[in-house]
């Protein structure tokens, strides 16, 4: 499977990315690294993600307390959001147009 990054999921990711780096210098570039894993989990079998709403399913991190949303379409995995898990997931819904 391939996987499509919606441009409001980069957003989240350079987003916090940035948070950490103003934490700890090279943090950001670890939480990079732990979701480009989570990506590589996803694309090696999404469905075995638990569902959440309708279609999407969701990713935890291992280090960080962020979940990756993404829905199947075809043979691409589109990541709809990277969002901390504390977050109202109302913004997955608004993303799907919900």
């Amino acid at each position: 499977m391939s996987l499509r990054i919606r441009p409001e999921a980069e957003g989240d990711i350079l987003s916090a990315a940035e948070w950490y780096n103003e934490r700890g210098p090279g943090l950001g570039a670890e939480f990079i690294a732990e979701i480009d894993a989570g990506f590589g989990r996803i694309t090696q079998g999404p469905h075995r993600f638990r569902g959440w709403q309708g279609n999407v399913r969701v990713a935890l991190c291992h280090r960080f307390p962020y979940a990756i949303y993404s829905v199947s379409e075809g043979d691409d995995v589109v990541v709809l959001a990277v969002l901390h898990q504390r977050r109202d997931r109302n913004a997955v819904k608004e993303r799907l147009g919900e």
